[in-house]
Formats: C-alpha cells, sequence, structure tokens
C-alpha cells in the first residue's frame, strides 16, 4: 500500500522593496512596535560610529501558511507588502507570540 505524500509547497521569499522599506521605517516613528515598548528602531550615529539599524522586519501574517499566523491564499507579493509588515526591536522580535493581539 502506498502513501501519498503532502503536496510541495513553494518556498516563499522575504523581499522588501525600497519603496515598502521606506513606509515601514516612516510609519514607525523610530520605536519598536510593540505597545508597551519605547526602544528606537535605529540608534543616532556617535563619533565612532554611524548610524545603527536595530529593527527587525516581522510578518503579520506569517510567510509561510502553516506558520505562526499563516493565512491560506496571500501572495507572495501581499505578504512582503507594508501593510503586512511591521518593525520590532531585537527583543519583541524574539517573542512573536507576545503580540498576537496587536
Amino acid at each position: 500500500m502506498r502513501t501519498k505524500k503532502p503536496p510541495t509547497r513553494t518556498k516563499l521569499n522575504r523581499s522588501y522593496t525600497q519603496r515598502t522599506l521606506k513606509v515601514l521605517f516612516a510609519l514607525s516613528g523610530n520605536k519598536c512596535a510593540h505597545p508597551d515598548c519605547t526602544n528606537p528602531v535605529i540608534m543616532p550615529p556617535t563619533e565612532q560610529s554611524n548610524h545603527l539599524v536595530l529593527n527587525q522586519i516581522c510578518h503579520i501574517y506569517a510567510l509561510n501558511e502553516d506558520g505562526p499566523r499563516g493565512k491560506v491564499g496571500l501572495t507572495e507579493k501581499e505578504l512582503n507588502a507594508p501593510e503586512n509588515l511591521i518593525l520590532f526591536c531585537p527583543t519583541h522580535h524574539v517573542r512573536p507570540h507576545e503580540g498576537d493581539d496587536l
């Protein structure tokens, strides 16, 4: 008796246009999106260093349908659009489910 293989899923890519990145950073107000966080997503330069970009881009609906907060039927373009992305500081990005009620 043969068992059926599950359907092969296409691997989706994280691919952000320059416009998408500009929109995300403009809307962020240089703050982590977590409601209780005041961490900046970009630290100003010092005499010894350039600006430090700390943010991490997070998907509201997961990039993969079977991921946390996955949603069936979204295209790669929709998943990587500004409307489905949010900027978190490193602390809140590593706690992906804490902000599920955002």
